[in-house]
């Protein structure tokens, strides 16, 4: 559908002509986040396309964190892809009139990108070469992303929102607990504080999610104590941290063909250990298939080095986070009554979630 009156004055303040551009409302684009995506195909040369992105309505507050997170995105991009091992699947931000990669018009923050090509097709046609460039494309990411430091960037840097070309950051790993790991903990905690409760009193009467919420529930009740376990033992260990994209799934990695043609939404790109995006994207992609996951680690460290902690933490944060997620579903629209544009892809998710959980 197209919708050009609402994008027409932000795209002014990049310089654009909403007149030269088909302009495509991809709604929230499979994301549940409160964003809206556009994307902007030229007229005269159809090859030339552009992603308009609006972050959620913010207060003044949260859209300074909003302002402060595109920056430290674009930072750590732009390192990415200046590193010696550079990828060009990376989302590439352009400046508004004012200087700055985004444009705020009542508390609401849009940017602007090259649109990426190519389409998330792994589930609709799975193959073993996908999986191979995906996981070699993640570990050649992580490579280059250790070496950032947001910090040490800022000082060397005077323009904290597109830095200098090849500019050169060195720093020493930083050792410690991921942060997934206590989140994780903590939130198992909250729902067997009370919260599990809470939700099983509405998911027991009729609801919009039937069994799913039963069935997520009963699951939740067979695994969260060893998880828990498990988690609270490799929180004793230390992990190399770094940041990582955190949010990496099967809509956000796009392919043409056999090859990782973008990766997409950086929005939650924070500290962690490196096992949080390979459990992400494995788990979206793969599900429970021992042999694909033996392939995906094996092609990942053939690049990056992973160490017998960190194969640890992937299969744990991966278990975690297929019961976990199904939780917060719950959580969200039985007790939060969150809407959404269509409860049905959601209730998909929640199924696949299911799926594995009942494997376990």
């Amino acid at each position: 559908m197209s919708s050009p009156n609402p994008t027409r004055f932000i795209l002014a303040e990049f310089g654009i002509d909403a007149s030269e551009f088909a302009i495509d409302d991809k709604g929230n684009n499979g994301g549940y986040s409160g964003g809206r995506i556009w994307k902007l195909t030229s007229k005269s040369d159809p090859s030339q396309c552009y992603c308009l992105k609006q972050w959620p309505q913010a207060d003044p507050k949260q859209s300074k964190r909003q302002q402060e997170q595109i920056a430290l995105i674009n930072q750590l991009l732009n390192h990415v892809s200046n590193s010696q091992d550079s990828l060009c699947v990376l989302p590439t931000p352009l400046q508004a009139k004012t200087g700055l990669p985004w444009v705020d018009k009542g508390g609401r923050i849009t940017e602007l990108q090259l649109w990426l090509p190519g389409r998330p097709t792994f589930w609709e046609a799975p193959t073993d070469q996908k999986l191979v460039d995906a996981c070699r494309m993640l570990a050649r990411f992580h490579k280059a992303a250790e070496s950032y430091d947001v910090s040490r960037e800022h000082m060397t840097n005077p323009s904290p929102f597109f830095p200098a070309q090849n500019a050169a950051i060195h720093c020493v790993p930083q050792m410690g607990t991921p942060p997934g790991i206590d989140r994780r903990i903590e939130f198992i905690d909250e729902l067997n504080g009370g919260l599990r409760n809470r939700i099983a009193q509405i998911a027991n009467r009729p609801n919009q999610l039937g069994s799913l919420a039963t069935n997520l529930l009963e699951n939740f009740d067979r695994l969260n104590a060893n998880l828990h376990s498990e988690l609270s033992k490799l929180r004793q260990l230390t992990f190399k941290l770094q940041f990582c994209i955190r949010d990496l799934w099967h809509d956000h990695l796009f392919f043409r063909g056999e090859k990782v043609t973008g990766i997409v939404d950086f929005g939650a790109v924070a500290k962690d250990s490196i096992a949080t995006d390979l459990s992400r994207m494995l788990g979206s992609l793969i599900a429970n298939e021992t042999s694909k996951w033996e392939i995906g680690l094996r092609e990942y460290s053939s690049i990056r080095e992973l160490s017998d902690a960190e194969r640890q933490l992937i299969f744990v944060y991966d278990r975690s986070t297929t019961m976990l997620a199904g939780m917060n579903w719950l959580k969200w629209i039985l007790l939060e009554n969150r809407t959404f544009e269509s409860l049905a892809p959601i209730k998909e998710r929640m199924q696949r979630l299911l799926d594995r959980l009942n494997e376990w």
